[in-house]
């Protein structure tokens, strides 16, 4: 964690003599905002290759070459009209066999067949080839030149039963335009999207014959899933320094317009914190691309004894803009894939005091305790998920600038800065019913940071068996495996057994306490534990872990370790 600002340092050397002083002053008050909790891997779970059920389409009106038995022809070319899948050098080379040598009518109905074949074989399963009369009248039996027409089935109409207030979300998302042609390949891939859209609960489809000629209806039969949720929290994952045990809830809507778009409102406390935080997404394309606004407010006072007596208190706020865009997204029968760019634009700004009074207690803040940054951030997701694990890789490099009149001080930390990131999960079923959940987080800066762009050592999103934010540094890495060892399972409940292991390490770039020289800045921890997790359906999550720090002294372990870290959340 962070050393104490020099001057606050010199303040509490001057307080009157009591117990406070006697003992080792935290070196960071936890006052900013707690780091944002990463979305779970999900379970590798690709959806079933949907099932589309298909009434044959009636045969166009189109008078036919009709038979001539007992005689053949000898076709030199084929010419096509209609066709705009596939060019005319394509279908010629596909019917190669049949130029040049004697034909039978039956040897000539089958060039149309062998078209339909090529067409049904890349999943344009409405789309055929005909031998109109009209086009091959009057040629000549010795070296004839022969006309197949296409007909390419396109969708006339989607229908959406049921989901009344995401019809249109539905149907932009099948991606099929009135003048496209229809391919029942590209339908499943966007079907298996829909499949695992959270705001969806079912989702079938049909094709119907269409009232216009060569066209079709897709109807699709969906229920969405319940729009509005309540989430209620209970863990002891903060810091002691404002109360380890925090209480939260959590208001969540997932349509709140009718565009797919989502809104969630969080409050939580512990004993000497308020926080609160909301978030809005908003869809801007049937690729997934989303806008979302974040905002974080957290007030805080330090709590823990003997420290409380200096009346310190905090309030750290966060904006955050967001727009991710996947660019390629794939959904197989067995596996999805996804890769996305991103940018977000943030505004952080804190201010602490002591009895009341404007202070600096950390370094990078102003002789008023306050800093401020503004920063850009350009990430880059990816995600593959099979039948059998699910990988994620989450790439981000931030820039502080010199924009809103960010805090800037004679020597880092402050407002400017470059921070890379990197954060990868795995996820990996094995036999015996047995799961494998693998994580791991790289941080590099150019300079000394502020606490909220560090890494956290310690606590139960870093190293377990250790105080929540243990040490705050620079750079660092963490590591953390776990085994899923199944103990009960049914339809309604699972239980889990869940050993584990956790390595974390970090060191600062050159820091220097002006009283007390160079800093020593390098910690590493390690620990292992057990873990023990339920779930009750959707509704009900508990967890608890206990940590054995392997390290202690010099090497980041304290007196005020927590062992033992806890959570249960239930939503309805």
């Amino acid at each position: 964690m962070l050393k104490l600002h020099p001057l606050t340092t010199l303040l509490l050397l001057l307080l009157p003599t009591q117990p406070v002083i006697a003992q080792t002053i935290p070196s960071q008050p936890d006052l900013t905002l707690p780091k944002p909790k990463h979305p779970q891997l999900p379970i590798p779970t690709p959806p079933k290759s949907p099932s589309i059920k298909i009434q044959p389409l009636p045969p166009p009106n189109i008078p036919e070459v009709e038979p001539f038995p007992g005689a053949t022809i000898t076709v030199t070319q084929f010419n096509f009209s209609g066709n705009t899948v596939f060019s005319n050098a394509q279908l010629s080379e596909t019917l190669k066999p049949y130029l040049n040598r004697e034909l039978t009518f039956t040897e000539l109905q089958e060039t149309k067949g062998v078209i339909t074949e090529l067409y049904r074989e890349n999943g344009y399963i409405t789309s055929g080839a005909y031998l109109p009369i009209a086009s091959n009248q009057g040629f000549d039996p010795k070296n004839a030149i022969i006309t197949l027409n296409i007909i390419e089935g396109t969708v006339e109409e989607i229908q959406v039963v049921g989901a009344d207030r995401l019809q249109d979300y539905i149907r932009k998302r099948l991606k099929h335009d009135e003048d496209a042609v229809f391919n029942q390949e590209h339908l499943k891939e966007a079907m298996r999207f829909l499949q695992i859209d959270p705001l969806l609960k079912t989702v079938s489809i049909e094709l119907l014959p269409g009232t216009k000629p060569n066209t079709s209806i897709l109807k699709v039969n969906a229920q969405t899933q319940k729009p509005f949720r309540v989430s209620l929290g209970l863990n002891n994952h903060r810091s002691p320094a404002v109360g380890s045990l925090e209480r939260e809830i959590t208001l969540s809507h997932s349509d709140v317009l009718g565009f797919g778009d989502r809104m969630i409102v969080n409050y939580g406390n512990t004993d000497g914190s308020h926080m609160f935080a909301g978030e809005y997404t908003l869809p801007i394309n049937t690729n997934n691309g989303t806008f979302a606004a974040r905002y974080n407010f957290i007030d805080s006072n330090i709590t823990e004894k003997p420290f409380n007596e200096l009346d310190i208190e905090g309030d750290s706020s966060l904006l955050e803009l967001t727009y991710r865009q996947p660019l390629i997204r794939r959904a197989k029968e067995n596996s999805i894939e996804e890769f996305a760019l991103g940018i977000s634009a943030s505004r952080y700004e804190s201010e602490n005091s002591i009895f009341g009074i404007p202070f600096p207690l950390s370094e990078g803040t102003d002789i008023n305790g306050r800093s401020e940054a503004t920063a850009l951030r350009f990430f880059q997701d990816w995600l593959h998920s099979d039948r059998k694990q699910a990988i994620s890789l989450h790439s981000q490099l931030s820039v502080g600038l010199d924009v809103f009149s960010p805090t800037l001080n004679p020597n880092p930390p402050d407002g400017n800065f470059v921070a890379w990131q990197l954060q990868g999960r795995w996820f990996r079923y094995l036999p015996h019913r047995l799961q494998l959940i693998c994580r791991g987080q790289l941080n590099l800066a150019d300079r000394p940071l502020l606490g909220i762009e560090q890494l956290s050592l310690g606590g139960n999103d870093s190293v377990r068996g250790y105080r929540q934010n243990a040490f705050l540094r620079d750079n660092g890495a963490l590591g953390s495996c776990e085994l899923g060892i199944p103990l009960y399972t049914s339809n309604k409940h699972a239980l889990q057994l869940r050993p584990f292991v956790d390595f974390g390490t970090g060191w600062n770039n050159e820091r220097i306490d002006p009283l007390a020289g160079p800093i020593e800045t390098s910690r590493t921890l390690l620990s292992v534990g057990l873990g023990l997790t339920y779930q009750l359906k959707d509704n009900l999550f508990a967890q608890i872990n206990w940590g054995i720090p392997l390290l202690s002294g010099a090497e980041g372990g304290s007196p005020d370790n927590n062992p033992v870290t806890f959570s249960l959340q239930w939503q309805n």
